[in-house]
C-alpha cells in the first residue's frame, strides 16, 4: 500500500487555499472605496502565501520521496503556472 505522504497532502491544501485568496482578490470590487483595495491586497497576500507554500511543500516532496516525484512536479508545474497566471493578471489590475 502507497499512502500519500504528508507533504502532497499539504501542497494540494496550500492550492486551495490559493483558490480562497484569489475568489476574496476577484470579490473585492464588489464593495466600495478603500475597503475593495484592503479586499484585494488580502486576497492576493492569502493567493500568494498558499501558491509559495504550494512550490515549497511539492518541491520538497520531490527530492526526498521518489515513488511520489511525478505527483510532486505535477503539482510543482501547476503551481508555477498559476503563479505566473495570477502575476499577469494581477500587473494588468
Amino acid at each position: 500500500m502507497n499512502i500519500m505522504p504528508t507533504l502532497l497532502k499539504i501542497s494540494i491544501c496550500s492550492l486551495c487555499v490559493f483558490v480562497v485568496g484569489v475568489i476574496f482578490a476577484f470579490w473585492a470590487p464588489a464593495v466600495d472605496g478603500w475597503q475593495s483595495v484592503r479586499n484585494f491586497a488580502i486576497g492576493t497576500l492569502i493567493a500568494a502565501t498558499g501558491l509559495i507554500l504550494s512550490i515549497l511543500t511539492s518541491a520538497i516532496s520531490a527530492i526526498i520521496r521518489p515513488l511520489w516525484r511525478r505527483m510532486a512536479v505535477g503539482i510543482l508545474v501547476v503551481s508555477l503556472l498559476l503563479l505566473a497566471g495570477s502575476i499577469l493578471i494581477w500587473r494588468m489590475a
